[in-house]
């Protein structure tokens, strides 16, 4: 026989080795492999394991609700003597907490987009009849959104404003740090590089005298930042005197969850040493992989790299995944199993 393939569970030989885990591993074969001959090499023929685990971001990772994203409208209620209605939406970490590993940036924003569209339109029961979105004049009452590729704007210029029904948009501070949207500077903030402000018809408009923000000298400006103390939550409030264009959102959010894009390296005993850098390990092989929020990732190689078998007998293999930064891959729930290729040349 000069080829063979040997498949290694992390979940088998649990009874002897109790400790066997998804990221570190020790498989007692059924019967030892005895290879007879000089010659033999070993090579990685395929992984699968569970999805990397994503680390929150500490906004997200609190047992504390926090919100995310906040938006308000009015309604037009026909019939009143207030003649509007008021009502907000709170996309918060509980809306998104459980699916921010099996998202990019587009889709995440979406899920916030849905989510204010279902509150503004269901958020109250037994609505007035005739009850409407927008005046008589043709003003919408809420901020509404378009997307242009995979670029999302606001949709403002023909939005109800107001010194008292004008509608809102503000997102979590720490959120539109770690996106890009703000950049801090000293003790103040400035637009980061993925958030522009556009002018309707390219006129910047004269908000001296009607603007909906205020720094904290009193005038008028198209973002501010508050402070919530009683929340611990800070937000960033947009103006809707113009329109907000939500750049780079995949690439953006890679900061939020981490890159989905990464290398991890394979390391067993069964063969002899690899230079890995400026030191001899027990590198397999380095994988590289594409996280897809699908619970498994399966890496094939196109080419199997054959590395000399270290021993002509054995009985136990053990079978470790890491980072590139030498930690043990930390795997969400579920298993390991790696396939080896052995073959006499």
């Amino acid at each position: 026989m000069n080829g063979f393939y040997v498949s290694l569970p992390s979940h088998s030989s649990k009874n002897e080795f109790p400790g066997n885990k998804a990221n570190n591993f020790k498989i007692r074969l059924p019967n030892p492999i005895r290879l007879e001959g000089h010659g033999w090499k070993v090579g990685m023929s395929s992984i699968a394991m569970p999805d990397a685990h994503v680390t929150l971001p500490s906004f997200a990772d609190s047992e504390d609700k926090v919100t995310l994203a906040y938006t308000a409208w009015r309604r037009v209620e026909p019939g009143t003597s207030s003649g509007h209605s008021f009502g907000e939406a709170l996309f918060s970490t509980e809306n998104v907490k459980e699916v921010f590993s099996n998202v990019n940036g587009v889709e995440f924003m979406k899920s916030i987009l849905s989510y204010f569209e279902r509150e503004r339109i269901f958020k109250y029961s037994g609505p007035r009849i005739n009850s409407r979105y927008v005046t008589s004049d043709g003003k919408r009452t809420y901020v509404a959104f378009k997307w242009e590729g995979e670029d999302l704007v606001t949709d403002n210029k023909d939005i109800l404003r107001s010194k008292t029904d004008t509608p809102a948009l503000r997102f979590n501070v720490d959120l539109a740090l770690k996106m890009g949207w703000l950049l801090e500077n000293g003790n103040s903030y400035v637009l980061g590089p993925n958030l522009r402000i556009e002018f309707f018809d390219d006129i910047i408009p004269d908000i001296r005298s009607n603007g909906d923000l205020y720094d904290s000298d009193g005038n008028h400006v198209f973002f501010n930042v508050v402070k919530n103390p009683l929340k611990k939550t800070d937000f960033l409030k947009l103006s809707i005197f113009c329109n907000w264009r939500f750049l780079n959102l995949n690439k953006a959010f890679e900061s939020v969850i981490g890159s989905s894009s990464r290398s991890l390296l394979v390391y067993s005993d069964v063969g002899g040493g690899s230079v890995v850098g400026n030191q001899v390990t027990d590198l397999l092989r380095e994988v590289n992989l594409i996280r897809r929020g699908a619970g498994v990732q399966y890496f094939e190689p196109y080419h199997i790299q054959y590395i000399p078998v270290r021993k002509d007998v054995i009985d136990i293999i053990e079978v470790q995944v890491g980072e590139t930064t030498g930690e043990l891959v930390t795997f969400g729930p579920g298993n390991t199993i790696v396939t080896l290729h052995f073959k006499k040349e």
